[in-house]
């Protein structure tokens, strides 16, 4: 029920209910006022994935089944992709000003430097770059730079440069979601062949059961990816170039000692996910689990870029450069 619901019931109400109450009308202001003091203030709602049933009962059988097995989050290399953009969407909860009574009075007679005081513009379609990269309790991989979209073409690369990954952290198990490029027929082939049994695969097998769909908070490198985008609204990039040195010098800064943190997180994750079957854990699941930040996360983006640039390249960006030569 909202202020405004109760605003207009009660003004309609008879003349002679309204007279023993004293008061024929109600303004909105008070009908928030009565709602705050005996309800509570109102609390902005959030956009999370949805879980159906079938997928609730995918992610306790899933979890059940790595428990049994005795295989923990320090055992996986969680990998994914995500894009970042140039310019950071509005937060309807932070992008906040406020205004003197001055301009206030501007914007009311129209001045437009007033009114473009209260608006972002913002493109239709915001330019961006797209980035995979993995995590395990020994740190993580080096990071990949994608030229278009991930198809099944791009992810082939991608997939090879997982592996010198897990060269390095020795006795992993390649983890992944169920995009679409990920569980295609070529990208399964390459997936046998470059981890052998060391993967959790996203199709159905009757050795392993698949990773349960619509599961991000059962994923460390989610992780990672909130934290470069929140370092990315604290130093917003001027263009793409800087964007991409931007999200590498992050990438870099982040400590070994941060990410067994996130692996030690995601363990409780699992656990708590159990516990309630398979929900989906909200920030009031969440609040079960102690906090396990680390201190140690210093962000210098003056500090140099260390590692080389690795470079994924799809099949319609490569008939593009073919045509112009």
């Amino acid at each position: 029920m909202s202020a405004r619901n109760i605003q207009a019931r009660y003004n309609k109400l008879p003349k002679r209910l309204k007279e023993k109450k004293r008061q024929k009308r109600i303004s909105l202001s008070t009908a928030n006022r009565v709602l705050n003091k005996y309800i509570s203030k109102p609390k902005m709602i959030r956009k999370v994935f949805y879980l159906k049933q079938e997928e609730k009962q995918l992610r306790l059988n899933f979890l059940k089944y790595m428990r049994d097995k005795a295989i923990s989050p320090e055992d996986l290399f969680f990998t994914d992709e995500s894009i970042f953009p140039l310019k950071a969407y509005l937060n309807k909860g932070t992008n906040k000003i406020r205004l003197c009574k001055k301009t206030q009075r501007k914007i009311k007679s129209g001045d437009e430097r007033a009114i473009n005081l209260r608006v972002r513009p913002q493109r239709k379609f915001n330019k961006g770059i797209m980035v995979s990269g993995g995590i395990c309790a020994q740190g993580l991989g080096k990071i990949i730079f994608h030229s278009g979209n991930v198809n099944s073409f791009a992810y082939k690369q991608v997939l090879k440069f997982y592996r010198e990954d897990l060269n390095f952290f020795s006795s992993k198990i390649f983890q992944q979601d169920g995009a679409q490029s990920h569980s295609s027929k070529l990208s399964k082939n390459i997936i046998k062949a470059l981890f052998n049994d060391r993967y959790i695969p996203t199709w159905e097998e009757e050795s392993c059961p698949r990773w349960p769909p619509n599961s991000p908070d059962l994923s460390a490198i989610e992780i990672i990816w909130s934290i470069i985008k929140q370092m990315l609204i604290l130093f917003p990039p001027k263009d793409m170039q800087e964007l991409k040195e931007t999200i590498q010098k992050i990438w870099e800064s982040i400590p070994q000692k941060v990410c067994k943190n996130i692996i030690d997180h995601m363990k409780q994750r699992w656990a708590l996910c159990i516990k309630y079957k398979g929900r989906r854990l909200d920030k009031e699941l969440l609040k079960k689990i102690p906090n396990t930040r680390s201190d140690d996360l210093k962000i210098n983006l003056k500090n140099p870029i260390i590692g080389g640039v690795r470079v994924s390249y799809n099949d319609k960006f490569i008939l593009r450069l073919k045509k112009k030569k």
